[in-house]
């Protein structure tokens, strides 16, 4: 089962990655931005949910510490250098800022604003821990969710680590790591083209919310739509990806998941400047230009700068 695994859950991330790009390229129909938002986050909490390992909490934190948290703390302090060098004299931020806003993990607008998408990092790293700490008391579990829901659609409740963002997102956490218990047998009564029926209920419960989701900032509208619509929405984007297992794009995009996300809002610019050359202003094809636009950065950080992988 592992060969499998591996295979159809690195498109599966490939999937998700490609996602995260097309919903930051801009020039993308308000429609398939709320789609996107309604759970491309989601299914990254499902899927590190469905790869958790019990372990010791020593062993979760030199593992997961490096895996996780050195990453962050050094694609923050890269991306903050390329936009202070620069703007030196007039920088919106300082160093205070810099640690501060690292240390908190926080993304409210002004702290981690030099690449916002670092918040997923500290935000998984919790939440791996506080499933690992609860593992044994599971029934505390759902009084964390309750919290995180009763907190829900206030933006102004950013937390550190993004808690309020963790909480909201232990449903596909637990959902993921029970999920795989019952893998081999979804896989062989549901079939592959099941996507597409799954597709079209989900994108219609997206288009019931009252608000786009982002869970970033804790918006989730309406939480029976909200929970709902992405876990059809990942079912969706499984069976998909059993679909596409051989297809080697979406296969490097997921191994290379963690560099893409922490990378790609410093390279869209470029994209989106050859593109305009020619009078296109079109976040798809943005997205398809932007991924050999990171091939080569990716493959001289895996060659000299492997801890920037977590390795």
């Amino acid at each position: 089962m592992g060969k499998i695994i591996f295979n159809e859950f690195n498109i599966l991330k490939g999937i998700g990655i490609f996602l995260v790009i097309l919903g930051h390229a801009g020039s993308v129909n308000g429609n398939i931005i709320n789609v996107i938002f309604s759970f491309h986050m989601p299914l990254f909490f499902f899927i590190s949910g469905f790869f958790f390992k019990e372990t010791t909490l020593k062993d979760f934190l030199v593992k997961k510490g490096k895996r996780i948290l050195i990453p962050y703390a050094l694609f923050s302090f890269l991306s903050f250098l390329i936009y202070f060098i620069p703007n030196y004299n007039n920088s919106k931020f300082n160093f205070f800022d810099f640690f501060y806003g690292t240390f908190l993990g926080v993304s409210d607008g002004f702290y981690l604003s030099w690449n916002i998408v670092l918040w997923f990092l500290p935000a998984l790293f919790l939440l791996n821990f506080i499933y690992l700490l609860l593992i044994k008391m599971r029934f505390l579990i759902i009084a964390f969710v309750i919290v995180g829901l009763y907190f829900s659609n206030d933006e102004t409740k950013i937390l550190p680590f993004h808690l309020i963002s963790v909480l909201l997102s232990l449903p596909f956490f637990i959902l993921g790591n029970y999920f795989k218990q019952y893998y081999l047998i979804v896989g062989n009564y549901f079939k592959n083209w099941m996507f597409i029926p799954l597709s079209i209920i989900g994108i219609y419960l997206v288009s019931l919310n009252v608000l786009k989701p982002d869970l970033r900032v804790n918006l989730i509208g309406n939480p029976f739509i909200f929970y709902s619509a992405s876990l059809l929405l990942i079912l969706a984007s499984l069976f998909l990806s059993r679909l596409l297992q051989k297809n080697k794009i979406l296969q490097w995009l997921g191994e290379n998941s963690l560099l893409i996300m922490c990378l790609h809002l410093k390279f869209l610019f470029i994209a989106r400047f050859i593109l305009l050359k020619f009078g296109v202003d079109n976040g798809f094809l943005t997205s398809l230009i932007l991924i050999p636009i990171l091939y080569f950065p990716i493959i001289l950080i895996k060659k000299y700068l492997p801890i920037l992988e977590g390795k």
